[in-house]
């Protein structure tokens, strides 16, 4: 296993309609500012939380992603989201299977460290969904941007909640370059703001499967 590293996630999500999300590798700016080929990432992934919840109401979100034949673990906190423009600390490393690694969660956040034990956390719902990622070159602010199409199905229990977004994460430089990158993009295709994680939408879904 790897030892979990800390991030802070600067991103932008943006929701879009099925159709629009097929236009958009044939944008314009696409072809302009797009160094790479896109890479294509199919992406499972499972949510923990405790029954009553006790994560989600501490602004933690805790998941399993199996990707690439791999396991990773996740765990994310929410600093600030506004305007669908978020920031978040997160730590990722990788584990041996999809079982929860709790020795390093109650070293990262000791002081929810009860909360980590197998009788407490449980598995709540799964997204799953076709993960397309461009990397933007954009000159002014310079900054380099991650687009991360995301396409799929939140599901809990029988219920289901279609995925349609596209993320932009800055990796380097400004951050007003992702609101003007994203007003560049509106010109042409409808997007809109979302200030909904892909965990709490999951949340959501899940109680109204109960």
């Amino acid at each position: 296993m790897t030892q979990p590293a800390r991030n802070i996630e600067t991103e932008l999500k943006l929701r879009l309609s099925s159709s629009d999300a097929q236009s958009l590798p044939g944008h314009p700016l696409w072809k302009n500012y797009t160094k790479k080929t896109p890479i294509l990432i199919s992406m499972g992934n499972t949510y923990f939380d405790t029954s009553d919840f006790q994560l989600s109401q501490a602004k933690i979100a805790l998941r399993i992603r199996h990707k690439d034949n791999k396991w990773l673990q996740t765990l994310k906190t929410l600093d600030q989201s506004l305007d669908g423009l978020s920031r978040r600390k997160e730590w990722e490393w990788g584990i041996n299977g999809p079982s929860l690694d709790l020795k390093r969660l109650q070293e990262i956040l000791p002081e929810y460290r009860s909360l980590f034990y197998p009788d407490k956390l449980i598995p709540l719902f799964t997204t799953d969904f076709i993960r397309t990622c461009w990397t933007i070159q954009w000159p002014a602010p310079m900054a380099t941007i991650e687009a991360a199409l995301d396409i799929g199905n939140i599901s809990a229990g029988t219920k289901h909640d279609p995925i349609c977004e596209l993320e932009l994460e800055l990796l380097k430089g400004e951050e007003q370059a992702l609101t003007d990158f994203s007003r560049k993009l509106q010109q042409h295709i409808p997007l809109h703001p979302f200030d909904r994680s892909k965990a709490e939408r999951g949340y959501a879904l899940y109680k109204t499967a109960q």
